[in-house]
């Protein structure tokens, strides 16, 4: 086999993007793989995979932002679409320069939308168009931009992934092309070889991720206080860069002994941290977003630690859930009912749902998924 040039493109610091940064690093293991994107505070080497080069975002001028809101609003959504692409500077690519490029942002795939000689695959992180689309505003205006340029672009990549088959069947709705299911699995060395089966009281859950509002994260706060001091929850997460959410969310549990906040800890050692407790949880809030489709990295993690799963909201993860019966998924159910059906589980439920999670999910690795959907890479 000859190995493959291949390049990754995204718009955030490796660090912040797993998805990209595992698929990178697995596929490094038999090809040259490279990554461009912005740079990081205290950036250290990543292992088998080099910089290309560095990604950033212009600032533009109040006229050209003022520009792209009159355009959304008039209908000329080319123009808009080209104003919010253009934000990104980077450099230059030739077609051909390498043999394969992974796109996985919306607005960096038209930079590469002509090319021929390099086949382009896209990964759809989201489901563009209701990425925000609780905020009414937003589903208005950037919603309808993201559609048209999902509708105008997204016909071109030589394939496209997305992350849950809700997903997938709403791409291949909007778009009428095939599209694949790539579901976020870690890497297959992070995975927790041996987890403890047994549980006791006080069952410990934890949840981890980015301190988003539309998550609806107090919920998980609201439900801890209905189940007392038996049910223990320790929340790990990322603050954004506006808002103060957490502190937010601080003030709500300030009051409960069965509520923790725990420091963060690096991506390749929060699987590792999960494996100490009994649970994972993530009870979202109902709203529009497309939270209700999300398939996100952190149901992964929780499994490769060898955590059962509590969900909410998400269609997805209760399907795997309960196909797989590796714990309990909900869909709209209020925090009274998903508290009495917490409360009927018992440690014996908990070991056949860890049991489940040991035996039925083996094959859920990254390189199955790349084997599965990019045979041409032989890995």
């Amino acid at each position: 086999m000859i190995n493959k040039k291949i390049l990754f493109v995204f718009k955030n610091p490796i660090i912040k993007c797993p998805r990209p940064r595992r698929l990178a690093l697995t596929i490094a293991n038999k090809h040259e793989v490279s990554y461009l994107c912005p740079a990081e505070i205290n950036e250290s080497e990543q292992q088998d995979i080099k910089r290309f080069g560095y990604l950033y975002r212009k600032i533009q001028s109040p006229f050209i932002r003022y520009l792209k809101k009159v355009s959304i609003k008039c209908g000329l959504f080319k123009l808009a679409s080209w104003i919010e692409s253009d934000r990104y500077e980077f450099p230059l690519i030739s077609d051909g320069q390498f043999d394969i490029i992974f796109v996985h942002d919306l607005y960096l795939f038209p930079y590469f939308s002509h090319f021929t000689k390099t086949k382009v695959i896209f990964d759809a992180r989201e489901y563009y168009p209701l990425e925000m689309a609780d905020d009414t505003v937003w589903r208005n205006t950037d919603g309808k931009l993201a559609e048209y340029t999902c509708k105008k672009y997204l016909k071109k990549p030589y394939k496209m992934l997305t992350v849950s088959n809700s997903l997938v069947e709403m791409y291949q709705s909007m778009l009428k092309r095939d599209v694949h299911y790539f579901p976020s699995y870690p890497r297959e060395e992070l995975r927790i070889r041996e987890p403890n089966l047994n549980s006791q009281f006080p069952l410990r859950f934890i949840h981890h991720g980015a301190a988003i509002e539309n998550r609806g994260i107090e919920r998980m706060i609201e439900l801890m206080r209905l189940l007392g001091d038996d049910y223990q929850l320790d929340l790990m997460l990322v603050p954004m860069m506006k808002g103060n959410y957490i502190g937010k969310l601080k003030a709500m549990a300030a009051d409960l002994r069965n509520v923790r906040f725990i420091n963060t800890v690096h991506p390749d050692d929060i699987i590792g941290t999960c494996a100490e407790y009994d649970l994972g949880l993530y009870i979202m809030s109902i709203n529009e977003s497309q939270n209700r489709y999300c398939l996100p990295n952190k149901f992964f993690e929780f499994i490769f630690a060898g955590l059962p799963v509590i969900t909410s909201f998400s269609q997805d993860m209760k399907t795997l859930i309960d196909k797989n019966d590796l714990g309990v998924g909900f869909l709209e159910e209020s925090i009274e009912e998903i508290a009495e059906s917490i409360r009927q589980l018992t440690t014996a439920d908990i070991a056949r749902f860890k049991q489940n999670v040991a035996e039925k999910t083996k094959t859920w690795t990254t390189a199955n998924n790349i084997r599965s959907n990019f045979p041409e890479l032989e890995l």
